[in-house]
């Protein structure tokens, strides 16, 4: 150590603040990182989690976030690559680093995979407008998505109107 004093985990973690690095890995990506370099939401990495992607927590916590590295990207898009069809060929490049299965995606599926399910229709009260999804209706009366949700759920309102799902 040529003299100097041992340094303590604690002053090497200030360095590395300092200089302006990261603790983390590179590569490694949050639900909503991912989702944001592949140009999708964070809800649909979180999605994909539920489907096999390969991820570990810093805690055991709930609500803590999930580190996805691109290795476990490429091993998920391997075995579903349907799921990223339709994405950007340069995001896609920058996450998978295999050009060649960048090109079997797009070669097979050119677009974006369809929801699991189709929306739920909703029919406002007051109204008796009906929508063809909660978004529809939430832009109508100026809420969110969850709000008309909420307002079924719960039997409440949405900005003052009452909703209910209507039958296929």
């Amino acid at each position: 150590m040529l003299g100097h004093p041992k340094r303590t985990a604690q002053s090497i973690k200030l360095k590395i603040h300092e200089l302006g690095l990261s603790l983390r890995p590179q590569y490694v990506y949050s639900a909503n990182s991912l989702g944001r370099t592949l140009g999708i939401s964070g809800d649909a990495v979180r999605y994909w989690l539920k489907l096999g992607l390969e991820a570990t927590r810093q805690t055991e916590m709930p609500n803590s976030p999930h580190y996805i590295t691109n290795v476990a990207v490429r091993r998920f898009a391997r075995k579903r690559p349907e799921l990223f069809g339709g994405l950007n060929r340069i995001d896609l490049y920058i996450v998978l680093e295999d050009e060649k299965l960048v090109d079997y995606i797009l070669e097979n599926y050119p677009n974006r995979n369809n929801p699991l399910k189709p929306p739920n229709r909703v029919r406002c009260i007051e109204t008796g407008r009906i929508y063809n999804s909660y978004r529809e209706a939430g832009k109508a009366v100026f809420v969110t998505r969850s709000g008309i949700f909420k307002a079924i759920k719960f039997g409440s309102t949405a900005n003052g109107y009452h909703f209910e799902l209507v039958d296929k």
